[in-house]
């Protein structure tokens, strides 16, 4: 079993917008990445990061999300490039369904879509959900349910393989139906996928955390 960090690239945003007491005057770039996990029993892509449809997918968003981008290979190019076998993976999992986490989907044609029920009604109508909707047509969409847990805190989840090492969270806030996904390597290192409920470090360190 092993992790593998796909960069599609940047986008840029004001501190302000992001984290609580940042500049206006303050320009950061935020990253729009896949995480590839490996395992025996099937591979999964965590996020899809950005697509070949970008320019068409951020013409899509409302005018207030359309921040200066650049774009670097997608994770579907990335893949192909090393030989990866996509017959291996089983899904993709957005940890919501934003387009700088899905516009990648593009790339995956035929993989299933793994959503949860909350987020599959929040990607239903709602504008800044409208590029998810447009890459999405023609994938199978998969529900999971989060039956089974306590994990870590939390009261509920959903353990992928059923051996604790890719376990789905429900954290509600950033959408409706957002989620964390805890990756645990047989080394016993932990990651955890936070999509965009912290956009930077400092909305992880201890101090004050992200405005939205």
């Amino acid at each position: 079993m092993t992790l593998h960090h796909l960069p599609t690239g940047t986008y840029q945003t004001r501190a302000a917008l992001a984290v609580r007491g940042g500049s206006l005057r303050d320009k950061r770039p935020f990253a729009a990445s896949a995480v590839l996990v490996r395992h025996p029993k099937g591979d999964l892509l965590i996020d899809a990061g950005f697509g070949a449809g970008l320019s068409q997918h951020i013409a899509m968003l409302p005018w207030y999300m359309r921040s200066p981008h650049e774009a670097g290979r997608t994770a579907a190019e990335q893949l192909d490039a090393v030989g990866y076998d996509r017959g291996r993976l089983i899904g993709v999992v957005p940890t919501h369904t934003h387009g700088d986490h899905t516009s990648g989907l593009d790339g995956f044609r035929g993989t299933p879509i793994w959503l949860n029920v909350a987020e599959r009604r929040y990607a239903a109508s709602l504008p800044d959900s409208r590029v998810f909707r447009h890459v999405s047509a023609g994938h199978e969409i998969r529900s999971y349910d989060f039956d089974s847990g306590p994990y870590l805190g939390f009261p509920v989840d959903h353990d992928v393989h059923g051996d604790g090492s890719v376990v789905i969270m429900l954290a509600p806030g950033h959408t409706t139906g957002s989620a964390i996904v805890f990756v645990t390597l047989p080394s016993g290192i932990r990651y955890a996928v936070v999509g965009d409920l912290t956009w930077q470090l400092d909305g992880i360190r201890p101090q004050p955390g992200r405005t939205a």
